[in-house]
């Protein structure tokens, strides 16, 4: 019976070594117990990693950050951002700091037009290194301007006692972040006044109300972008002669200021009452004056 016993477990055994190579087996000189010890192979891959950088489109005026998500089951022991400013030729090391879930660095401040590769290495407490993949940018030139700014009103041939609708249609590389519209009636002093968004053809508007007759109806708007540049558009203005049935528009033009101007003033952050729909992008001043004039014009078929 222990014979038969003692095959049984040698046959057992045989068969845990070649189907489960991560199991061994022993039984004691009487062969009735069995003690099991499982291995673990030893971890042989470093941290894995991913990156991040604020902001994503770095100018000649900013500083930019990377941050670098780094985990191992090991623990992780060191994290490196590695950068290159002449294409590669030379490179940087620089140990990121761990600030709360994730390892923090920095790149140099660069030149317009320079190309900026950069990426992250990291080891485990057990010394297995990884490296994540290389990332670049082109350094851009600082936004100093104002969004653009397109104006228009409907209907475009205004009788006495019509109602006028403002339009707007608004852009800025560095993203839009206010925008309102001041009004002026007869003359009188500017009023600022909240801006609806149409997300679908992406217009502001406002009613403005009837121009009555004899009456003179004035407005434009100012915006700024994310970087806190200002701009003012041209003024609009519809005027009516008493007894007159078709309304005489002019438009002043006016260009970006930081101070008062044509009797108007730029909004401060108590004077915003209108939405801020996100970011509008393109590239570049004239880029972005070319795609309002084309929303301008889709709105009004």
């Amino acid at each position: 019976m222990k014979s038969t016993v003692r095959s049984v477990l040698i046959l057992v055994s045989l068969f845990l070594l070649v189907a489960v190579p991560c199991v061994v087996t022993s039984g004691t000189a009487e062969g009735i117990g069995t003690v099991w010890v499982r291995h673990t192979p030893a971890d042989e891959s470093g941290p894995t990693l991913t990156v991040s950088i604020d902001p994503e489109q770095p100018t000649d005026e900013e500083i930019p950050v990377v941050s670098i998500t780094a985990v191992d089951a090991d623990g992780v022991d060191t994290v490196i951002l590695s950068y290159s400013i002449d294409a590669g030729s030379t490179w940087v090391n620089k140990t990121a700091e761990l600030l709360g879930d994730a390892y923090v660095s920095t790149l140099p401040t660069t030149d317009e037009g320079t190309l900026v590769m950069y990426k992250a290495y990291a080891n485990d407490t057990l010394g297995n290194w990884s490296e994540s993949e290389t990332f670049s940018y082109v350094t851009a030139a600082a936004d100093s301007t104002g969004p653009e700014i397109v104006i228009w009103y409907a209907p475009d041939d205004v009788s006495p006692g019509d109602e006028v609708t403002a339009y707007l249609a608004v852009g800025d590389p560095s993203g839009v972040s206010y925008v309102v519209l001041s009004v002026s009636r007869n003359g009188g002093a500017w009023e600022n006044v909240s801006l609806e968004y149409d997300e679908a053809n992406m217009v502001y508007y406002r009613s403005l109300g009837p121009v009555l007759d004899g009456e003179i109806l004035s407005f434009k708007a100012y915006a700024n972008d994310t970087r806190g540049n200002w701009s003012v558009s041209e003024t609009i203005t519809i005027s009516f002669a008493h007894s007159g049935t078709t309304g005489e528009t002019t438009t002043e033009t006016t260009t970006t200021s930081s101070t008062e101007e044509s009797g108007g003033h730029l909004p401060g952050v108590g004077d915003i009452l209108g939405q801020s729909p996100g970011v509008m992008m393109a590239a570049g001043a004239v880029g972005i004056v070319v795609i309002l004039l084309i929303v301008k014009r889709l709105f009004l078929r």
